[in-house]
């Protein structure tokens, strides 16, 4: 099996952030470490501006500036977390990152790691420390001639909890405060460079309470360190006098320097409170007397501080949203805050649960709707994800009941637009824009308001052409003056009932199934009729697009396009019972039939669309249930065919490649209409139905693509161009009339659903339209004391209120969740019950040995408990299995049968259980298989069967190696994926038809990959609409949620899709080298620490660095495209269709 794995939702949470004059002397840089890549940003008056975003070859485990002696930028230090170190400083010439050094930083000898990487750089420059293993520190030096080689000391401290370089001393010196005999101390170290060695050169600082384990240096004319613990902080002189500030409980995870002088700092804890922390001095200015510490207002929970200017604040969070902030005065804040959120910047993670949704609001065949459980404590809030097209609202007016519109220009040759015509069900309507943001109601003289409007335009001659059932109306721009009469009459006893034109031709249909062609006649200013014939049904829909074809096919191809005249017409016919609906392609002006393109099935055309979209020619046919037909058109094959005149031509001319390359799409469950828009410079085409959306086309042609839109049912779309907003839409709803404009096409949309509290697990109750939401919360009883609440809340899936919360009972821990169905004569097999798994927390034990599985059913979207089963360990994982459930119960997997008696009441029964787990993880079912994901021993297969009145579960296949499994899923039967806790991907296969059982009964790993992050769920679904005739390059695909905020797509694909991109990526490698000379093979190296080996990435290939292909040169991708032997086009081609997987445009 052969996968595509690629990030559809970028890592968002900040690991580090630093300010410094990096990309210039002269200007200030905000640098943010999002895990795989680093944002570099100018700090203007504007605000942030991104200049520069720096991929990084590995996961950032320490990012650093530094500036050596007599420099006048930064320099950028970075370690990844597989020990690869860079420094870097950014040429200005050149315009790129240069790399000033780099090596690797592992020891092998030194196995033991240290409790985490701890890298800092001296406030002179002089040099670089590492503690990445227990009793040892690493120095890089880095100033003037000093040799660069890096080398060991060895160290007394086994258990560094932070380390600091302090300022003011001759040579180099640290402070290091680490864990001993169940307290903190302090050490400091002077650094000899020259003899390479260290040495205790102060006192040490002991009897620190465990919870001082963060510090920070204070700058010159002070010194020393500041010290922060949970109840106080600490500022200790390099004299080794000491200053304690008491204050309330809390965890501090965040420091950030306000000023030069280090007397001012901010100060962020776990719970999102920002303080302000000033040094106090003396009468002298020699010492700090005192510490003061006052609370300015709440944010996201920090990771990082970092001060910018003028009271701007980057608050780097990975539990929440990180923000931008203005710290204000006192008495200019609402509510004594002195916090003003200036923007917010989404984050995603962590990521614990998500579930994905299908059919609800806006989805379409085979495409999800993401909901996940994302933040921690006061950041917990659901995130819906969907991927579609953005309309950017610019104004909007309660305006029910339109039925068509169409935008005006005064004059033909204008370039905007002017008036927007409303048709209703017996009347019409005009607004005209007035200034540049006004609209207000107008009349066009000639135009029947008393009458719904079928078509409406601006044609050749400078005229204004109205259809309405009664005939055609026509007015002078020039004059603005109407013709005295109709311009054309319909013949006696029908009315035209459908309308379509272009700048120059009108094709109408009327009752009795005429179809009648009129062209414009410039001179008198007028339209009159050329050809008109009986077909042999009434007509449904009619289009008259113009479609651009070369010179030599027509004698007017000088002309401007917008005065181009059609040479067909397609019509779509209603049929009689047992008759196959059909389009037909008419010649114009001769309506002679070039074409029948038979729909299939039973419906029949609503609404048809000739159109161009990049280069290429499209038939689109939406039928009457919903689902969208297109064709590729050979316009030159239909103009020769219209050209020659002949009725039969038909029948006489090789005509199936008129028509061809059908394909059916579902858009929604009603009638769309469909209409041409402009964006970007590109055309596309709307359909407005129930479930709106956007038809576009490949770039550089080819297959046509849909994206559904952020907006409920549309009736109606026109495009209304004006200067104030180019390319806007009018769009109407069955109430309302909006202006907007058209934000990327494909892009991630994310809503957020602010919860205050951590969710934990969820699961949608689609039967109930409810989510089903683990959650937990910090409470202060009436002792003082912090404690956790559990909850299963339920919350509205269309509206997201939450309407009621279960309290699960003290030190109880919500850890499954499942919305299920049960086989029972007494239950309603369509209603779904709520089971929830958990475990009880006691201070005095480890772990938890009791639990409960707890069965809820749902009363206008209540849950109400019907069964409650005591359980020895908490449940860690359900799923559901043929009217039953699985669970994972401590090192047991358990299959529950669910019964209830002729009073309703729900009883639980074991059928069978497998032991053998130390503690089953994961739990994922297809057929009768079963995947179980362990604490340690891997995963194994079960298959349950079913023998006379009993179920027995039976080992089929297991990994004998040991891996902490964190996630996993089933590919097929054979196959599966799995993500285990040191942060890879890995895939294995179950050989069925092996010729013995012991090799049936061993899973061989097949695949592997170094994502870099943690996995918490791994669900089968897709971002983006599915074709119904399952083209495309992925077979199935997979989505994924980290920690860190990313949203990953596993597309599997065949072999040789994999070894086209296999090239593509090795050659994207070798030619763009990855930043500070990172390798891309080692970072997608699977690396084990015991035994220590390293094993190449194996079937699957990085969708992100081979997507970066659409951001090269031209020169570049002429490089790749002669290094895989594959023309250039054909590359974007093929890379923009794996884009599309995940969403992107």
């Amino acid at each position: 099996m052969y996968n595509y794995l690629v990030t559809a939702h970028k890592h968002s949470g900040v690991s580090h952030t630093a300010v410094g004059n990096f990309l210039s002397p002269d200007h200030r840089n905000l640098l943010v470490a999002k895990v795989h890549y680093i944002q570099v940003y100018n700090i203007t008056p504007e605000g942030l501006v991104c200049a520069v975003e720096l991929p990084i070859f590995g996961t950032i485990s320490v990012m650093k500036l530094i500036r050596m002696p007599h420099d006048t930028q930064h320099h950028l230090v970075i370690l990844t977390e597989k020990e690869k170190l860079c420094i870097l400083r950014w040429n200005l010439e050149e315009n790129r990152c240069h790399v000033v050094s780099t090596g690797n930083m592992h020891d092998e000898y030194a196995v033991t790691e240290a409790q985490e990487k701890i890298g800092i750089v001296d406030p002179n420059g002089r040099c670089i420390a590492l503690c990445l293993r227990q009793n040892l520190l690493k120095i890089i030096p880095t100033s003037g001639d000093a040799d660069r080689t890096a080398f060991n000391v060895r160290m007394r401290e086994s258990s560094v909890m932070d380390m600091v370089f302090l300022h003011g001393r001759p040579h180099p010196t640290i402070a290091v405060i680490f864990g001993r005999d169940k307290v903190n101390a302090i050490r400091t170290y002077e650094i000899s460079i020259h003899d390479q060695d260290i040495r205790l050169c102060e006192p040490e600082k002991t009897n620190l309470d465990l919870s001082y384990v963060k510090m920070v240096a204070v700058p010159q004319p002070y010194g020393g360190v500041l010290v922060f613990g949970d109840d106080a902080i600490i500022y200790l002189s390099p004299e080794g006098d000491e200053v304690k500030q008491p204050i309330d409980a809390t965890i501090i995870n965040a420091v950030g320097q306000i000023d030069d002088e280090g007397t001012r700092y901010l100060v962020g804890d776990h719970k999102g409170q920002l303080m302000m922390l000033m040094l106090v001095e003396g009468p002298s200015r020699a010492a700090v007397l005192q510490l003061k510490v006052d609370v300015l207002g709440e944010t996201s929970a920090a990771r990082s501080i970092s001060y910018l200017d003028s009271g701007f604040v980057y608050i780097g969070s990975r539990s929440g949203d990180s923000q931008l902030i203005r710290l204000g005065r006192p008495g200019n804040s609402e509510m004594g805050s002195l916090v003003d959120v200036v923007q917010s910047y989404t984050h995603l993670g962590p990521v614990v649960d998500f579930c994905i949704v299908k059919g609800m609001g806006y989805l379409r065949q085979g495409q999800g709707q993401v909901v996940t459980c994302s933040g921690l404590a006061k950041d917990g809030s659901l995130r819906i994800i969907r991927n579609g097209i953005g309309i950017s609202e610019q104004a909007s007016v309660e305006l029910p009941g339109i039925k068509d519109m169409y935008s005006l220009r005064r004059h033909f040759g204008d370039r905007y637009h002017s008036y927007l015509l409303q048709s209703f069900t017996s009347a019409t309507r005009v607004l005209e824009l007035i200034g540049a943001h006004e609209m207000a109601p107008a009349s066009l003289p000639g135009f029947d308001e008393s009458s719904p409007t079928l078509h409406a335009a601006n044609m050749l001659g400078d005229i204004l052409v109205q259809v309405t059932a009664n005939g055609v109306h026509v007015t002078d721009c020039q004059t603005m003056t109407p013709q005295p009469a109709l311009a054309w009459l319909p013949p006696t006893d029908v009315r035209v009932s459908i309308a379509s034109g272009n700048a120059t031709q009108l094709l109408l249909a009327t009752t009795g199934g005429n179809l009648i062609y009129l062209a414009v006649d410039v001179e008198k200013k007028t339209v009159v009729e050329v050809s008109h014939v009986k077909m042999e049904n009434e007509i449904a829909c009619v289009n008259c697009n113009y479609l651009k074809v070369s010179s030599k096919m027509t004698d007017v191809a000088e002309k401007k396009e917008d005065q181009q005249m059609a040479f067909v017409g397609a019509v779509g016919l209603w049929a009689e019972v047992n008759e196959c609906p059909v389009v037909k392609l008419v010649a114009l002006p001769s309506l002679a039939t070039i074409h029948t393109v038979e729909l299939g099935g039973d419906v029949i055309a609503r609404c048809v669309l000739l159109c161009s979209m990049e280069g290429r020619h499209y038939l689109l046919v939406a039928l009457g249930d919903g689902c969208l037909l297109t064709y590729s058109v050979n316009a030159e094959t239909a103009a020769a065919a219209a050209a020659s005149g002949d009725p039969d031509v038909q029948s006489t001319m090789n005509t199936p490649s008129v028509v061809s390359e059908r394909r059916k799409l579902s858009v929604g469950t009603q009638p769309a209409d469909l209409s041409i828009f402009k964006s970007r410079g590109s055309d596309h085409v709307f359909a407005a139905c129930d479930r709106p959306t956007v038809v576009y086309a490949a770039t550089g042609g080819g297959k046509l693509l849909i994206s559904n839109v952020n907006l409920q049912e549309v009736t109606r779309v026109c495009g209304f161009d004006t200067a104030a907003f180019p390319d806007c839409l009018a769009i109407a709803t069955e109430d309302c009339l909006h202006l907007g404009a058209v934000d990327e096409i494909q892009k991630l949309h994310i809503s957020t659903v602010p919860l205050h509290e951590q969710p934990r697990r969820i699961a949608h109750m689609e039967s109930a339209r409810v989510f089903a939401v683990l959650t937990e919360s910090t409470h202060i009883d009436e002792n003082g004391d912090e404690t956790l609440e559990q909850f299963v809340r339920t919350i509205d899936d269309t509206r997201y209120d939450t309407i009621d919360k279960y309290r699960l009972k003290p030190m109880e821990i919500g850890s499954a969740i499942l919305a299920t169905t049960f086989k029972n004569d007494n239950i309603n097999p369509d209603e779904q019950f709520l089971v929830v798994g958990t475990g009880f927390e006691k201070p005095e034990q480890e772990d938890a040995d009791e639990g409960r599985i707890l069965i809820f059913r749902l009363l206008d979207g209540k849950p109400v408990l019907v069964s409650e089963l005591q359980t020895k360990g908490p449940t860690h994982c359900f799923c559901s299995f043929d009217g039953m459930f699985l669970a994972g119960t401590g090192p047991e997997v358990r299959l529950f049968s669910v019964s209830a008696g002729k009073d309703g009441v729900i009883t639980t029964k074991i059928e069978d259980k497998h032991h053998g787990h130390i503690l089953g993880l994961q739990l994922a079912r297809r057929g009768d298989f079963i995947l179980v994901g362990d604490l340690i021993k891997s995963i194994m297969v079960l298959t349950c069967k079913k023998v006379g009145e009993t179920y027995q579960l039976e080992e089929v296949a297991r990994d004998y190696g040991a891996t902490m499994v964190m996630a996993l899923e089933m590919l097929d039967d054979d196959v599966y994926v799995v993500a285990e806790h040191g942060k890879h991907l890995l895939t294995y296969q179950r050989n069925s038809y092996a010729a013995t059982d012991a090799e049936r009964g061993r899973l061989e790993r097949i695949g592997q990959f170094h994502l870099g992050s943690r996995v918490n769920s791994i669900q089968h679904g897709s971002l983006v609409m599915q074709m119904t005739d399952n083209e495309g390059p992925a077979t199935k695909t997979l989505i994924f949620g980290t920690p860190d905020g990313t949203l990953g797509v596993i597309a599997c694909i065949k072999p040789a899709i994999y070894e086209f991109f296999l090239a593509l990526q090795n050659a994207m490698a070798t030619l763009i080298p990855g930043v500070g000379g990172l390798s891309h093979a080692d970072w997608r190296a699977m690396t084990q620490e015991t035994p220590p080996s390293t094993a190449p990435a194996k079937n699957f290939v990085d969708g992100d660095l081979i997507e970066r292909f659409l951001d090269l040169s031209m020169a570049q991708m002429s490089k790749v495209s002669s290094m895989v032997s594959v023309p250039v086009d054909e590359l974007v081609q093929k890379v923009e269709e794996m884009q599309r997987l995940h969403g992107a445009g």
